[in-house]
């Protein structure tokens, strides 16, 4: 069986330090009035209440179930005993840790698909206060943030990256650069959505790629995207990164999707 290779860091608070910088101020303070303002001309309504007033009030903010501490240490799936999960333990993954905010259940699932197909820009602005939190309550040493890329299909449909939304007011908020053209997908793959985690495996194998490797060499990154399921996608991208040399990868989403299994993690 082999062993899970675990990083252990000196006690680091650097990332709790960070302050943005002039530029990631203006870009944060900008935005958040801007939204405002459109919200005082054309009051928004809950997207999971339907309270007027406000864009996801903060009682249904509240309704998010937490993942919890009770983890596997790798990749963030819900433990009932243990440290590490099986596959962890036959399969660890590249990336040093995986951590969600929250379970993919509504109001949360309800926030990240109007994200996703909406492009509610304020919206963004609020899930990047989640993520804010998340990183917050973890002891990692990061020096950029880069978004999970879309097909360039799907790009070219919607016009948009949902994680860009809110994984760029994050990295204004933490005052770290923001690599979007970076890593990139180069593959088109069948939807992951109704897939098992074998096929979901294969399916994103070869799918991405660092073309743009400069800014990564040496550098410590956080990866950023919406949803956890398997994490195939997420080990897939990490291992682009380090391939093209980027020293380590953390790993941060706003959910984790609850698959059961007859074991003893559930993800």
């Amino acid at each position: 069986m082999a062993r899970v290779s675990v990083v252990c860091h000196e006690p680091y608070t650097n990332l709790k330090m960070y302050r943005p910088r002039l530029f990631d101020r203006a870009a944060l303070t900008t935005t958040h009035w801007f939204w405002q303002a459109v919200d005082l001309i054309y009051p928004p309504a809950c997207i999971h209440c339907g309270k007027e007033g406000e864009r996801w009030c903060q009682v249904c903010q509240g309704l998010i179930e937490r993942v919890g501490k009770r983890v596997c240490r790798k990749c963030g799936k819900r433990l009932q005993k243990g440290n590490f999960c099986l596959e962890c333990r036959l399969h660890p993954p590249s990336y040093i840790a995986l951590r969600s905010y929250g379970l993919y259940q509504d109001p949360l699932r309800k926030a990240i698909l109007r994200a996703k197909y909406h492009r509610d820009l304020a919206l963004g602005e609020i899930l990047a206060g989640l993520l804010d939190q998340l990183v917050s309550e973890q002891d990692w040493d990061v020096d950029q943030i880069i978004p999970v890329p879309i097909s360039p299909a799907k790009l070219a449909e919607r016009g948009y990256n949902q994680v860009d939304l809110f994984a760029r007011p994050l990295a204004w908020r933490l005052g770290l650069p923001y690599q979007d053209r970076v890593l990139s997908r180069i593959h088109e793959d069948t939807s992951q959505v109704r897939l098992t985690a074998a096929s979901r495996r294969v399916n994103v194998a070869h799918a991405f790629q660092a073309e743009w490797p400069d800014p990564l060499r040496g550098k410590r990154v956080l990866l950023v995207d919406d949803v956890a399921t398997t994490g195939s996608t997420t080990e897939v991208c990490s291992r682009a990164l380090l391939d093209a040399g980027a020293e380590q990868v953390f790993v941060a989403t706003l959910a984790r999707s609850l698959l059961r299994r007859p074991i003893q993690e559930v993800i």
